[in-house]
């Protein structure tokens, strides 16, 4: 099953521009705040996330522009998969200025959807009718044990029109950490899965902040038709510094395990006024 979102989030830097275009184009791992993602390869159930600056919207005096986002996707065929090319209206209040609006946009990994694939992205400014395109090509993986869908937000349900947490945060708050772990195999008798988790945390020197990893487990609760078990997990943000966070996940079952990191930056709250 495809799911896609195409948002805009507005902000403002410098002096206005003459005409549309699209900079700053990147894919991005963990949602719209996350770094660029090292590669571009996708399991089923993942998310290919799209981050960049729409620049020369033509606004009102009150800063107000109207634009949409659309998206279409080929598979190497070039046969279309997903057709959001025209997308409905937006509007959005810039009150900075409408020099540059940050937008983003995703694409859930479908099942069915396999080799590589190209988006691309129609920016249309609906007061001048102009329109700008970029493309980025991802390639699918065929289906095996690891964790897909991964993001941050401060809320539980961890919902994938966000708002998403940034990866620099302010001591004290508590981001909590999203993703699926798929391709795991079930119980012959049960039907159950068996899976672990557990996150580790570096300080700058490579030292962990803890003994030992505390592991969470799903092995029971889980609907026979899941093609994924939901994570939820909290990260406590006690001390300043930047830190590395290692999540493993592990397939009881069949031995299988997957590994991966990133870095969160934690500072101070600005108490100075």
């Amino acid at each position: 099953m495809l799911q896609t979102l195409v948002l805009a989030a507005a902000l403002n830097f410098g002096p206005a521009q003459t005409g549309l275009s699209l900079t700053n184009v990147r894919v991005t791992f963990g949602g719209q705040f996350g770094p660029n993602r090292p590669h571009h390869r996708y399991l089923p159930g993942d998310l290919f996330y799209l981050v960049f600056d729409v620049q020369g919207l033509r606004a009102d005096p009150q800063g107000r522009v109207e634009y949409s986002i659309g998206m279409l996707v080929k598979d190497s065929a070039g046969k279309v998969v997903l057709d959001k090319s025209k997308a409905d209206p937006m509007i959005a209040l810039l009150p900075f200025g409408a020099s540059k609006m940050p937008a983003r946009a995703y694409l859930g990994i479908g099942s069915e959807m396999r080799g590589t694939h190209t988006c691309t992205m129609i920016v249309t400014d609906r007061k001048t009718n102009e329109s700008k395109t970029f493309e980025q090509n991802f390639e699918v993986l065929p289906m095996d044990f690891g964790i897909v869908g991964f993001r941050m937000t401060y809320e539980v349900e961890g919902n994938l029109e966000g708002p998403y947490a940034p990866f620099q945060s302010v001591c004290g708050q508590v981001p909590i950490v999203h993703f699926a772990t798929v391709g795991f195999a079930r119980d012959p008798a049960t039907r159950q899965p068996n899976n672990t988790v557990e996150v580790r945390i570096f300080d700058e020197s490579g030292k962990p902040t803890v003994e030992q990893p505390q592991p969470f487990v799903i092995k029971q609760g889980a609907r026979e038709d899941a093609p994924g078990l939901d994570w939820h997990l909290p990260l406590p943000l006690t001390r300043e510094g930047t830190f590395t966070v290692e999540i493993k996940a592990a397939d009881t079952l069949t031995g299988k395990s997957y590994k991966m990191g990133f870095k969160v930056k934690v500072v101070l709250p600005d108490v100075k006024g």
